[in-house]
């Protein structure tokens, strides 16, 4: 699914470990005052649309991953994100599965995640085949893995939203 991509002794690599950790740190300090009081579409979701990614983009092969920032359509989400695609499986979040770092609904923290995209999935055979189908899907990955517990239950946050992650 991803290729070892970083390379621990290259000086590039540790720039843009220490850029992640900055651009995070802007997003989880500031997301929730932009998010009560400007509407969407300001600099904020700019950045997390296109400075957020860019220190990725260095790490990546851009010819096998898509990096996306995501702060809403339209209207602020509760828990923004940056996916990290393989083109081979997705270009979108909407479907296929794919790596994400998850902000808590509360700006607490970051969560790494592997998940698969759901709307697609939802909006052609329900929301309780989409419980059924994610349930499933853990179930294979834990075959492959035996060793390793896979699952956790991730916790962003209250609301509907939020909670919608962790399915």
């Amino acid at each position: 699914f991803l290729d070892p991509f970083i390379n621990i002794n290259n000086k590039l690599c540790w720039r843009n470990l220490t850029m992640i950790a900055e651009n995070f740190k802007k997003v989880l300090d500031n997301y929730l005052q932009v998010y009560a009081s400007e509407p969407w579409g300001g600099n904020l979701a700019h950045f997390i649309s296109y400075e957020l990614t860019e220190p990725f983009k260095d790490l990546v092969d851009e010819n096998k991953y898509i990096i996306k920032g995501a702060s809403g359509q339209g209207r602020w989400t509760l828990v923004p994100s940056l996916s990290i695609l393989n083109k081979e499986i997705t270009t979108s979040p909407q479907n296929g599965y794919y790596i994400v770092y998850l902000f808590k609904e509360d700006m607490s923290g970051v969560v790494l995640s592997l998940n698969f995209g759901s709307t697609d999935f939802a909006d052609k055979f329900g929301k309780k085949n989409l419980q059924r189908a994610a349930k499933n899907f853990r179930n294979l990955l834990q075959e492959e893995f035996e060793q390793t517990q896979l699952y956790t239950p991730l916790y962003l946050g209250r609301k509907e939203g939020a909670k919608t992650h962790d399915r």
